[in-house]
């Protein structure tokens, strides 16, 4: 399966899937530091596209991860905003769709 690698020529890592915390690497579980918007999808969500958005500065792995470990269940969780990351970054539209015999999904 071909699957997209980006790289914004400033992180030491090629990116090829999304970055999260575990549930103990984070202060409430579970959660993908990320940001992508659902654009379109079939109701069986045969075919999806969405649209991420990847920063074009260095991407704040070390930092996510310690400022989460830190913080308390009461604190609010640190996210990809709060480390100073625009939101006017870099952008990819990516597609997946599943060919279903009788269909087209281009």
């Amino acid at each position: 399966m071909l699957r997209p690698r980006l790289w914004n020529e400033r992180d030491p890592i090629l990116k090829e899937r999304a970055f999260g915390l575990t549930n103990s690497e984070g202060n409430h579980g579970e959660d993908v530091k990320e940001y992508y918007f659902y654009v379109d999808s079939t109701p069986t969500h045969s075919y999806m596209k969405y649209l991420y958005k990847y920063p074009q500065r260095e991407f704040p792995y070390r930092d996510l991860l310690e400022t989460n470990r830190r913080r308390t269940k009461e604190e609010l969780e640190y996210e990809l905003l709060d480390t100073g990351i625009s939101t006017t970054t870099g952008t990819s539209t990516c597609s997946s769709s599943t060919p279903r015999r009788g269909r087209r999904t281009s």
